[in-house]
């Protein structure tokens, strides 16, 4: 398997022969359709532009009345029998309201054709290739061309292909697709014809489907987070997989083990998920429950949006029942493109790896031994929040207690490596400007006093959500660290080597690998405070202590960042070295620090 689809690379690596949509000229074209003959229904618009399409394909039912007024606007991009248009006007007609509320987001041609290329590197053996939930089509049309691009007659094509979607406007939408799709083919074909049927795929697949079979598509995203957005059969699928699904598993991890189970040995599924897939929490048993159940053949990744939600995504290549191997095939980018291929490790480090993350010589560090030995590390939850945004006042407003300083609050956007920057830079803060915000304590009481008397120490104060971690040395105990900053506590002497440690580029890439794909951007870490105690410590103690007293005797009086820059890349140096790493992974980590 991993060898024919080696074979495929140079198909992907060159511009497709159909010269896919592109989503600029897309949605230029369906906006002037829709101003233009905007009084449709949605999926009215979508049958007046396939009678179009038809017209032009010879098919004498037309209305020809209703011509005029897409004539107007000039030919589509493609020319009129392209048939990716509907599903693109389709999702252009919808409003983004309800494509969001059920998390439908049509998937460009340029993935789509990649994945099917993926998901299909030889076709001989191929009986059924399917969708089951198919939107507007666009891969299935893809898998149309594979084919026949293959040698099967696109007669033989069409008796392969099969789909099914909860939404009957999508299943007709698809239908029309497919339709104009034979005609550009010569093949007559009505639409009762094409193996495309009303259904919801987490109820049972169609009984024609029959294994092994390649599934490929891309499910509806819906984050149980928000109310309402996951469908009634969905929670009930979920409830009667405890073991493989936890409470806020997406709806398209859903999609992902119910399709695995359905598909049967020696089936292939390929469907794109988010990328939280690949590390969450309420992900791990279902990625465990794949590893066990089946193998993980391929995964692409891309560092771009390639969807207008914004969403980053991902499509692990899974083979159901299949025998593990000991190599992992990498893809990346928009037009999923080889990335190489990594030794089977989890998923978020193949994703990881992907995206260039720089690989780490093992063994490198005694994971026995890790931060947890020598400090603690807490963080504020929404009481913690809200308690000081309540107490939040600028400094020069309060009047101190005695000899007692007053905690100043520092947030996320007042942190650079080893420099602290509050009161240099305003920050945002409960949705107002602060120059200096402090802590007023006689607004504070209970939990949220008791919080902040725990942090009145000397402390390391840490910032994730940024491509490396930026720890600042809080020497005489005067932050309050807002979420979602972590304070490591520990002894005064060894806050140089907890920082150092953050510092080291090998536990940045170690740690990007392990937890990616849980930051709100992909080239960024995002650490709870258990986390941070997980990081393992430097085999190289002499090179280590060097480090930490660099941070002790120069961060007190750095006065820029770019001087904390400087004094953090030095550091970094030291730490690679005390790690045994390679000087490539210092090099990765240099450019990320900017």
């Amino acid at each position: 398997m991993a060898l024919a689809r080696q074979s495929e690379r140079s198909l992907l690596s060159k511009p497709s022969l159909r010269s896919p949509l592109t989503k600029s000229a897309a949605r230029r074209w369906a906006r002037g359709v829709i101003e233009a003959d905007g009084g449709r229904e949605p999926i009215e618009l979508v049958q007046h532009v396939a009678s179009e399409i038809r017209s032009t394909l010879g098919r004498s039912d037309v209305d020809s009345a209703s011509s005029p007024v897409l004539d107007g606007l000039g030919a589509p991009p493609g020319g009129w029998q392209n048939p990716w248009l509907l599903g693109l006007l389709h999702e252009y007609a919808v409003s983004e309201t309800d494509r969001k509320s059920r998390g439908a987001w049509y998937t460009p041609e340029a993935v789509v054709r990649g994945l099917v290329t993926l998901a299909l590197p030889d076709t001989a053996d191929v009986q059924t290739v399917a969708d089951p939930t198919c939107g507007g089509g666009a891969f299935l049309l893809a898998v149309l061309d594979r084919l026949v691009d293959s040698g099967l007659t696109p007669e033989e094509a069409l008796g392969r292909v099969s789909g099914m979607d909860i939404d009957a406007d999508a299943v007709l939408v698809t239908k029309l697709s497919v339709q104009i799709w034979a005609l550009r083919n010569d093949v007559e074909l009505s639409l009762s014809d094409i193996s495309i049927e009303v259904g919801d795929a987490l109820l049972g697949f169609p009984e024609h489907w029959v294994g092994p079979m390649v599934i490929v598509g891309n499910p509806p995203f819906a984050s149980p987070l928000r109310k309402g957005a996951i469908p009634e059969t969905a929670e009930r699928y979920r409830s009667t997989r405890p073991h493989q699904l936890q409470q806020y598993a997406d709806l398209a991890a859903i999609h992902l083990l119910s399709t695995v189970e359905k598909s049967g040995p020696g089936s292939t599924v390929v469907l794109v998920q988010p990328q939280s897939v690949l590390a969450s929490r309420d992900t791990e048993t279902l990625r465990d429950y794949l590893a066990n159940e089946s193998t993980l053949e391929a995964l692409w990744v891309s560092r771009e949006a390639v969807f207008d939600a914004g969403v980053r995504v991902c499509a692990p290549l899974i083979r159901v029942g299949g025998r593990p191997q000991p190599t992992v095939e990498l893809w990346s980018g928009p037009e999923v493109q080889p990335a190489g291929e990594t030794t089977r490790v989890s998923w978020a480090r193949c994703a990881a790896r992907a995206l260039g993350a720089p690989t780490l010589p093992v063994p490198q560090w005694n994971l026995s031994e890790n931060l947890g030995s020598l400090s603690s590390a807490t963080a504020g939850f929404r009481d913690e929040y809200y308690g000081l945004l309540e107490a939040c006042s600028e400094l020069p407003e309060l009047q101190t207690a005695g000899d007692r300083p007053v905690e100043r609050l520092l947030t996320v956007g007042s942190v650079e490596p080893l420099v602290p920057l509050w009161g240099d830079r305003p920050t945002r803060l409960g949705g107002r400007d602060w120059v200096q915000p402090a802590v007023d304590r006689k607004k504070l009481s209970g939990k949220v006093l008791r919080w902040v008397d725990r942090q009145a120490k000397p402390k390391v104060v840490l910032a994730t959500q940024s491509k490396v971690l930026e720890p600042v040395v809080d020497f005489d105990g005067i932050f309050v660290p807002v979420t979602p900053l972590i304070a490591v506590h520990g002894s005064e002497e060894d806050l140089g080597l907890i920082s150092a440690v953050l510092l080291a580029p090998p536990i940045v890439a170690w740690a990007w690998e392990r937890w990616f794909g849980s930051a709100m951007a992909v080239d960024a870490l995002k650490l709870a405070a258990k986390q941070v105690l997980e990081l393992p410590l430097p085999v190289d103690r002499e090179k280590w202590g060097r480090a930490g007293s660099l941070i002790l005797e120069g961060s007190r009086c750095l006065s820029s960042v770019d001087e904390g820059k400087a004094l953090s890349a030095e550091v970094a140096s030291l730490m690679t070295e005390a790690y045994r790493a390679d000087r490539h992974v210092l090099a990765w980590w240099l450019e990320r620090l900017g």
